[in-house]
């Protein structure tokens, strides 16, 4: 089967996946850029908790709210959480591994894997 990866891929794999999940979750990212969605995400989720919660708000426009509301809390906890985008980017990675996409997704893949694998490295020298 064309498709099958090895134990080799499948490291790299793991290791590009805990590289993405750990940048989305942990990192501030180049000039702040993930810090600053994670912020925005909690903005958002506050005012739109407060726009739901309060009285005045005809019941179309609090259904809306608290729509709003659901999708930021939603993803805000994607974003906070390394276990859940991890599930996703894991999809993600392997995704790019398959014939289609290889030889561009091979070396994408590879490049978080060494990345994975250095921040890896380094959280475990910090303990």
């Amino acid at each position: 089967m064309p498709n099958e990866l090895g134990w080799l891929e499948i490291i790299i794999v793991i290791l590009a996946t805990y590289r993405l999940a750990q940048f989305v979750s942990k990192d501030d990212g180049p000039m702040g850029c993930m810090k600053n969605l994670r912020q925005l995400a909690r903005t958002r989720k506050a005012y739109h908790r407060g726009v739901m919660t309060n009285g005045s708000l005809p019941e179309g426009e609090r259904f809306i709210a608290n729509r709003l509301f659901l999708f930021w809390h939603n993803a805000l906890n994607w974003m906070e959480c390394p276990y859940c985008n991890g599930v996703w980017f894991a999809a993600l990675c392997i995704g790019l591994l398959l014939e289609p996409v290889r030889q561009v997704g091979y070396w994408t893949v590879l490049w978080l894997a060494v990345a994975g694998g250095q921040a890896f490295l380094q959280s475990v020298g910090e303990r």
